[in-house]
C-alpha cells in the first residue's frame, strides 16, 4: 500500500497539500502510520465503494 500512496502523493499536489496540512496539525494523525495509510486509502481515484461491505441476504416471513 504505501508504493501506491507514495505514487498518489506524488501525482496530486492537491492532495499532497492536503496531507501535509493534516499532518502538520494533527499530532495523533502524524504518528500513527496505519492512519494516515487509511486516510490515502479512502482518498484513491479508483477506491471500490464497497470494499470491506459483506453482502447479508434478508429472510423474509413465509419464504
Amino acid at each position: 500500500m504505501a508504493p501506491i500512496a507514495d505514487a498518489l502523493l506524488a501525482s496530486n499536489p492537491d492532495l499532497r497539500s492536503q496531507f501535509d496540512n493534516k499532518l502538520a496539525s494533527d499530532s495523533i494523525f502524524a504518528n500513527d502510520p496505519d492512519a494516515r495509510l487509511r486516510w490515502l486509502a479512502a482518498r484513491l481515484p479508483h477506491r471500490d465503494a464497497f470494499s470491506g461491505v459483506y453482502p447479508i441476504r434478508r429472510v423474509l416471513a413465509g419464504n
